[in-house]
């Protein structure tokens, strides 16, 4: 008699998620091979002969299965999720290539099944409804060195990136490591929202993002909502410190070198200048402007743009003078200091437009 050899996958976990195709496969067969937990997930089959192992031994279940279909069994290989998606047809079809073994002798069918990505993208939305990639995170076959890499150039693809075999016993640390080369030492604390749809009305569902620079942190409970049609994202730059309880709506620009103090609340489309400060509990309304190197002190509501350089205040928003002592931290010499205070003083109505 001839034998048959299928690999099938049987889901990412629940018996319901097993397809009609791969039941009828498991009933129809003699053999069952696979690594001890996925046969432990089919063993209420009769009248069937098992053959479980340990989960490193790939190459070796291929060999036995391969040898089992050509004595004449009906064998199926079972793997978790797809079989084709880091599981066992890729051992099999490189086994039966090293040996030469023609289909002919060996009829081989490969039966997809859910992955684990399609059923947690499924469980929370529809997170890879655009462009999307999945890595494997195991080093055994590839070096860590390469791994970053594509991590990395996924990242600059924007793609939608969900990652296989995240940890095991014996890699408990890549998958921190990894989202330390994802975020390039961002750190984001507990309860912060990052990136959620925006309150903005006008907002309807299309794709945006959020953009945070390196070495950025990011406090307890902040909320930073994604871009609408409007700009496409909301960005945030390299350096800036979000401190707990803050907001930043839709379509902001917060560059580079940036304090947010508690419980700052910026409305959508507001855009701030690099070395900027705002003090603890500090309102901006949309659209505004803040320039470079400000200094807004603490509960102001900050309801017109603000020039460069300046320190602002109080209600209603007022100049108070020159960011001074922030300007020298930052390496202004006197001369130049001079130079922006005679600049302001010349044009006390505005100052200057901020670009």
């Amino acid at each position: 008699m001839k034998g048959s050899l299928t690999i099938v996958g049987l889901g990412p976990g629940a018996p319901e998620l097993i397809t009609p195709a791969v039941t009828d496969a498991l009933k129809d067969s003699t053999d069952i091979v696979g690594y001890s937990k996925y046969i432990d997930r089919v063993k209420d089959a009769s009248g069937k002969s098992f053959y479980p192992s340990d989960n490193r031994e790939e190459i070796d279940r291929a060999e036995l299965s391969i040898n089992l279909a050509l004595q004449g069994k009906k064998v199926v290989v079972v793997s978790s999720g797809d079989p084709g998606v880091f599981a066992m047809a890729s051992a099999i079809f490189e086994v039966v290539d090293k040996k030469n073994i023609s289909r002919d002798d060996l009829p081989i069918v490969v039966l997809p099944g859910i992955t684990a990505l399609l059923a947690a993208s499924a469980r929370l939305g529809a997170p890879i409804g655009h462009d999307f990639c999945v890595i494997n995170l195991s080093d055994n076959l590839k070096s860590w060195d390469i791994l970053k890499s594509r991590v990395i150039a996924a990242a600059k693809a924007d793609f939608v990136i969900a990652f296989y075999n995240p940890r095991s016993k014996s890699r408990k640390n890549q998958l921190s490591e990894i989202y330390d080369v994802l975020r390039k030492n961002c750190k984001i604390f507990p309860g912060a929202v990052i990136s959620a749809p925006p309150q903005d009305l006008k907002y309807n569902g299309e794709q945006t993002y959020t953009y945070i620079g390196n070495n950025s942190t990011i406090r307890e409970c902040v909320t930073i909502n994604r871009g609408t049609q409007s700009k496409g994202k909301t960005f945030v730059g390299e350096n800036v410190l979000v401190m707990a309880y803050s907001h930043i709506a839709h379509d902001c620009i917060i560059s580079n070198n940036c304090i947010l103090s508690n419980s700052v609340q910026i409305a959508g489309e507001v855009k701030i200048g690099e070395y900027t400060i705002l003090g603890g509990l500090t309102a901006v309304h949309q659209f505004v402007k803040i320039g470079k190197h400000c200094m807004i002190s603490g509960g102001s509501l900050v309801r017109k743009d603000v020039p460069h350089y300046v320190k602002a205040g109080r209600n209603p928003l007022s100049y108070v003078g020159i960011n001074s002592i922030g300007l020298r931290r930052r390496g202004f010499t006197k001369e130049k200091i001079n130079e922006i205070v005679n600049e302001i003083n010349n044009n006390l109505t505005l100052l200057e437009k901020i670009s």
